[in-house]
């Protein structure tokens, strides 16, 4: 990709199954979990004028060049993210801007032009700036791309880099490095071909939509800050989740607290819980972390106790450092079931 002067820049897009609202976020917030429910648009055009109709709804402004042109585009999401693969038989100039974050590879011919910078979308992954114009000519093209809700993003680098102020904004639509530009390659194109996925399981949608997001974040310029600078913050938060949660496993039958995990993690305990934010399977803080090992615990001592010996509800919750009236919800939150139900069994 190169550099010129004069263009102001742009973006490969099209809007979202589900449009959401910009959401100012609370400090060091969880990274939204995508919706429980993905949704599906797919469209076919076998001539001009649909195809034209099709992408005019989609970008904006859209010129057809070519009369037999024929379009097919596959567009599977939720309301913080979208997957779309879209076929372009013909060639077509397109000038759109939208208000989405999106990252896009091509076959074909992609020709691209946007932000002071141009570029072709078929030797690399480019990036696609929020209220950027972009301008692109395309021909025999197959493209696929991942789009961004940009105020969900602003909440998962919030916690992925541990700043509550931050605010997104990318310096350009190259990748930081040919390294990263490999990397993203290969996760755009893995993505699109198993976005079936996202439709099947909430499960998969929030993985993807993490690891995309973290991608993103990572191998693309943020304003404000270098990618090393990045890439440490979270390397750190990562190592720390995993000395957190050892410490943890360790010592939960032990009066332990959170500035005890804190330490063992060697993070500060606020970067301890956007630690524990991002890399927990549950998205919780430390202490929920903390909660659910003793729970666990409580769990295989109520399965193995016997009431003729004397073993209680109350016992147990109190060795595992609960307060006997709480008890009973927290683990029937957790297991489905009464403490005192498993412990008559």
């Amino acid at each position: 990709m190169t550099r010129d002067d004069a263009v102001p820049g742009g973006a490969l897009q099209a809007p979202p199954p589900v449009s959401a609202p910009s959401v100012s976020a609370p400090p060091l917030p969880a990274p939204p979990l995508p919706a429980p429910h993905a949704t599906r648009s797919t469209y076919y055009a076998a001539d001009a004028d649909a195809v034209e109709s099709r992408m005019r709804e989609q970008y904006g402004s859209y010129r057809l060049t070519d009369s037999r042109a024929s379009m097919r585009d596959d567009i599977i999401g939720t309301s913080d993210f979208f997957i779309n693969q879209c076929s372009i038989a013909g060639q077509a100039d397109i000038d759109a801007l939208s208000d989405y974050l999106t990252i896009g590879i091509s076959t074909g011919r992609y020709e691209w032009s946007g932000g002071g910078e141009h570029g072709d979308a078929t030797a690399g992954p480019f990036l696609v700036r929020p209220h950027v114009r972009l301008r692109a000519l395309v021909s025999h093209a197959e493209v696929s791309c991942v789009s961004f809700d940009p105020a969900a993003l602003e909440r998962t680098a919030r916690v992925m880099f541990a700043d509550d102020r931050l605010r997104p904004v990318f310096d350009s639509s190259d990748p930081v490095s040919t390294t990263g530009s490999g990397l993203l390659a290969k996760t755009l194109m893995f993505t699109v071909a198993n976005r079936e996925l996202v439709l099947e399981s909430p499960l998969a949608a929030a993985g993807y939509y993490r690891h995309l997001a973290a991608t993103v974040l990572e191998w693309f310029p943020l304003r404000g800050g270098e990618p090393a600078d990045r890439r440490a913050t979270v390397e750190a938060l990562s190592s720390g989740y995993r000395r957190g949660m050892t410490f943890i496993d360790d010592n939960a039958s032990l009066p332990i607290s959170i500035d005890d995990i804190a330490g063992a993690a060697g993070l500060p305990a606020r970067q301890l819980d956007a630690a524990f934010r991002w890399h927990s399977p549950t998205r919780g803080t430390a202490a929920d972390a903390l909660r659910r090992v003793r729970l666990s615990a409580a769990h295989h001592d109520l399965v193995d106790a016997d009431p003729t010996r004397g073993d209680t509800v109350g016992g147990i919750a109190r060795r595992w450092g609960f307060d006997p009236r709480s008890f009973a919800r927290h683990y029937t939150a957790a297991f489905g079931d009464t403490p005192r139900h498993v412990l008559a069994r």
